[in-house]
């Protein structure tokens, strides 16, 4: 079977993308991108998609992001296929406490939903390959997480009432790659997919060669199985939290919610560490629950009056009636 014919009966099977659906597709230019606009144009054809380019310049390799501003530009002329565009430098929109590679990913994710919004795309393609799963489970494996982390990299997703799909999970980089010389497709290259100042580089290029030198040689397909495995079980575990979510919120309004205390002292800690979660990213999806920031709460639950400061500025004050969180302003 071909890849192209593999990629199809992958979206049929896992049932990611309607027939007849307009599709955003994110494009960098480099090879996974690339390979997945190809592959949507050749699935087209059976699945009626509507296809559509949209790029992000970060600036923040100069003449490297106009080169690839310029390819996927081209590429659209090529194909016939709409291409929207636009530029923001990082450098005027990283905040204080997140690293480069967090600020570069969060301004593309906000560009691509706004386009999306605006041009009334309901489905973002994403290019994320079976080599990106393996390295963020590792990477996740490395921070400590638990079932939620080692779900790794979501097939689909809803967020701001945009779907986002990557159906590239199952194809490694070596199987795209070889795919676009074989059919002679050009892409471009990353200079700084090979700096090793950036951790999951150096996971990439140094630490997961090793482990599949000297234990494992199919290490990436083994670390992109975990998602599999785990994730029946964190959809069973996401209904039970969303049931007990309806049960425990006492009221919601702008900057501010309440859960009710005698309902969520009689829930199993680990649904009131998601509880929890859950509560601080509806104030700001930014912010969470650390398991050491949880484990430190929960140690103080029986207080009749408590505070704790998480990510975000967000607020959350214990009293005899309610567990209270809210954001507090500057």
């Amino acid at each position: 079977m071909n890849i192209e014919t593999h990629f199809f009966h992958d979206l049929q099977a896992q049932n990611l993308i309607p027939e007849q659906s307009r599709l955003l597709v994110a494009c960098s230019g480099g090879p996974d991108s690339t390979a997945l606009f190809h592959l949507l144009r050749a699935a087209a054809r059976t699945g009626r998609y509507r296809l559509a380019l949209v790029h992000l310049n970060h600036g923040l390799r100069k003449r490297g992001a106009q080169r690839d501003e310029r390819f996927v530009r081209d590429l659209g002329k090529r194909f016939d296929v709409p291409v929207f565009s636009g530029r923001k430098k990082i450098t005027a929109e990283k905040e204080r406490h997140e690293s480069w590679e967090e600020a570069a990913r969060r301004v593309r994710y906000d560009f691509i939903t706004r386009v999306a919004k605006r041009r009334r795309y309901k489905i973002v393609v994403l290019g994320h390959t079976q080599d990106d799963q393996a390295e963020t489970v590792l990477m996740r494996l490395f921070q400590g997480s638990g079932l939620r982390g080692l779900s790794g990299i979501r097939a689909s997703l809803k967020r701001d009432g945009v779907t986002y799909v990557r159906p590239l999970l199952n194809f490694t980089k070596k199987n795209l790659i070889a795919y676009l010389k074989d059919k002679r497709y050009s892409y471009c290259r990353d200079g700084s997919n090979q700096s090793k100042r950036f951790v999951r580089n150096r996971v990439r290029l140094d630490f997961l060669p090793w482990i599949a030198r000297e234990i494992n040689p199919r290490i990436v397909e083994t670390l992109a199985r975990v998602p599999k495995i785990v994730g029946e079980e964190n959809e069973m575990i996401r209904d039970l939290e969303a049931r007990a979510w309806k049960k425990v919120l006492k009221r919601g309004g702008r900057g501010k919610l309440s859960l009710h205390r005698d309902l969520f002292s009689k829930m199993p800690g680990p649904l009131q560490f998601r509880i929890l979660d859950r509560a601080l990213k509806r104030l700001d999806v930014r912010s969470g629950a650390a398991f050491d920031s949880w484990q430190n709460l929960r140690r103080q639950l029986a207080r009749r009056h408590y505070k704790q400061t998480f990510p975000r500025n967000i607020e959350f004050c214990l009293t005899p009636g309610a567990l209270t969180l809210y954001r507090r302003t500057a």
